[in-house]
């Protein structure tokens, strides 16, 4: 039995603050067999990621002797139960991609979607069609009512277009403010942009606390994007969480080389909803919960089909008609509470 089947199709991601690399040094040069040029090349290492950002390839800096010698030095520690995080930076290194984002070495490993037999897979965020890339012989669906959802048609965070539109969603969180508990998601490039209009910023945070309000801006696939319950009046996407360009070309290339005919979707779309539904769902896993739910990017649209056994699609073309719809909504909700 398979639990949170739809992380089968997610890349996985591991992550490798920079400073970090510094105590990895530290460890190499108290290890007695340790090799001075694995020392260098992380050094090296460390220099490119303080003024670098975007994907890389990791040859440059690591080769096979590297990883054996960090490999040894692991184990030496290990023994001694000394913490170094070179088991951590290993993980990393071992990573079909690699970029780096605001001084973090990120990881990225292609899933493996081979699944034994008999298997029994469980989900709430699993999109139908993508049964026959796991090649599903039986597809059991537990109904539920989908989700009012509004999508924003005239927004997008599209990299060749998002710069055009950070002042329409400033002027989107203004207006979301006023109606106390909204969580925002987006990627960090995303999220990055609007700190100075949120209340509660992830990064700035060890844990939710009991009693917010305002704007709390999270990043999908981040700590808080799955595994957590969250109480709010709106969640809202902001813009569609596709991964960077140069992952999604260097997935599509891994999948490819795989067989897989959608190797393409794979690589781009499919990280993208299944992020989507994952954030949603953390504050609509009580049914009786029933918060506004907007997704802040035009090319939703595109995405109906599969997104329609969770959610029920209402397309807005511009902040007026949302003020509407959320008026109606908090109206609505208000007269819920008092009835209950």
């Amino acid at each position: 039995v398979i639990d949170e089947a739809h992380n089968l199709l997610l890349p996985r991601e591991n992550r490798f603050p920079v400073d970090q690399l510094n105590n990895v040094i530290v460890a190499l040069e108290r290890f007695p067999y340790s090799n001075k040029k694995t020392i260098s090349s992380l050094i090296s290492l460390k220099h490119f990621i303080e003024k670098y950002e975007g994907a890389f390839d990791s040859r440059a800096f690591i080769d096979e002797n590297v990883l054996i010698d960090l490999e040894s030095a692991l184990a030496f520690f290990l023994e001694r139960k000394i913490k170094t995080g070179i088991g951590q930076l290993l993980r990393v290194l071992k990573s079909d991609i690699l970029y780096v984002e605001r001084e973090t070495l990120i990881g990225i490993k292609a899933p493996i979607m081979g699944i034994p037999r008999p298997a029994v897979l469980l989900s709430g965020t699993f999109i139908p069609e993508l049964s026959r890339v796991l090649d599903v012989d039986i597809y059991i669906k537990v109904e539920r009512k989908p989700i009012q959802t509004f999508v924003l048609t005239w927004l997008t965070s599209k990299f060749n277009e998002f710069d055009e539109h950070i002042r329409e969603y400033r002027k989107l969180l203004n207006i979301l403010k006023k109606y106390g508990s909204v969580v925002v998601f987006g990627t960090h490039r995303v999220i990055s942009k609007f700190r100075h209009e949120a209340d509660i910023y992830e990064e700035d945070i060890v844990k939710i606390p009991a009693n917010w309000s305002g704007i709390l801006l999270l990043k999908t696939r981040g700590r808080f994007s799955e595994g957590v319950d969250i109480k709010a009046r709106i969640v809202t996407i902001l813009g569609a969480p596709y991964m960077t360009p140069e992952i999604i070309s260097r997935l599509s290339d891994i999948y490819r080389r795989l067989g897989f005919k959608d190797y393409k979707m794979l690589a781009s779309d499919v990280p993208m909803l299944i992020a989507t539904l994952q954030c949603i769902g953390r504050i609509t896993r009580d049914i009786q919960v029933k918060p506004v739910v907007i997704l802040a990017d035009y090319r939703y649209q595109y995405f109906e089909r599969f997104l329609s056994p969770y959610l029920s699609f209402i397309y807005l073309k511009d902040l007026k008609e949302l003020r509407k719809w959320l008026e109606l909504r908090v109206k609505a909700s208000s007269g819920d509470a008092m009835n209950k």
